[in-house]
This record gives C-alpha cells, structure tokens and sequence, in this order.
C-alpha cells in the first residue's frame, strides 16, 4: 500500500529511494511539481476573524457564516412598519 502511494504521489521520491540518489534534490524536485493552491478569501468580516481565532479551513468558515447569517435573516421581525413603510415611502410621488 505505502508503495502504491509513494509512487502515485511521490514519483519522484520514489524514483530516488529506488535508485539511492541524493535524496535533498529529490524533496526539492517534488516540491517544485506540486502547485500549492493559495486559499481563496473569505467574504465577510466575521469569517476573516473566526479564520485568523479558530484557524479553520477556508470554506468551513464561510458555510457556517452563511448558515448563520441565513437563519438570522429568517428569524428576524421588524419592529414598526417594518419594510411596508419603506416601500410606501418609494413609490409615493415626489413633491418638488
């Protein structure tokens, strides 16, 4: 099994340890074939702070902002008219 990964993943380690090569270039090659992703940036505020105390991954931190934000957003009631007295504001006629 380990050998099966090594080299899948590992070619070219795989390829030094089998042949007895310097085993420092090897490392070197291999971290030169693999690409290192940079994380994409989390969309609020919140995320970037739970990202930077918790250090969480990435998109874990936005899915439960979100979630939270989302069932925030549902729960909320406006007090007073709310968005009606908003939208009767809008669409009255301008007095010049």
């Amino acid at each position: 099994m380990e050998d099966e990964i090594f080299e899948c993943c590992y070619p070219e380690l795989e390829q030094a340890l089998a042949d007895g090569d310097g085993l420092a270039l090897a490392v070197r090659r291999e971290r030169d074939r693999v690409q290192v992703w940079p994380s994409s940036r989390l969309r609020t505020e919140l995320g970037r702070r739970a990202k930077r105390e918790l250090d969480m991954p990435t998109t874990l931190v936005d899915r439960i902002v979100s979630s939270a934000a989302k069932q925030r957003l549902k729960s909320f009631k406006p007090r007073g008219n709310g968005s009606r007295g908003w939208r009767r504001w809008c669409l009255s006629p301008c007095s010049t």
